[in-house]
């Protein structure tokens, strides 16, 4: 009886980290990215969640991050504010990114 629980717990550690490996599953085609045009995007041009296609990065008061930053990622001189601080999964709030001893 020992031996099958310790069967049964390595069996389900090891599922649970198959299962959570397989987060995002990406299909990258990039025939079908649209075009962006640097000047339609004033705070930059970065790569979507999936490294596949270019996107616009988000401005001032614009949702960012999320899974995998699925909302997307904010522009230069700014930060992903997320609403709950340290949780890689939160939406958040691209805001001016402020460096020590500056206004």
């Amino acid at each position: 009886m020992y031996r099958v629980n310790i069967l049964f717990l390595i069996s389900a550690f090891l599922f649970g980290n198959i299962w959570s490996a397989a987060g995002l599953t990406c299909a990258c085609d990039k025939a079908s990215c649209a075009s962006v045009p640097p000047d339609a995007c004033p705070w930059g041009v970065g790569m979507d969640s999936c490294f596949c296609c270019q996107v616009c990065l988000k401005g001032p008061g614009q949702t960012c991050g999320g899974p995998w930053n699925i909302k997307g990622r904010c522009g230069d001189g700014l930060e992903c504010v997320r609403k709950t601080p340290g949780d890689f999964n939160a939406n958040g709030i691209c805001k001016k990114l402020y460096k020590r001893g500056s206004n």
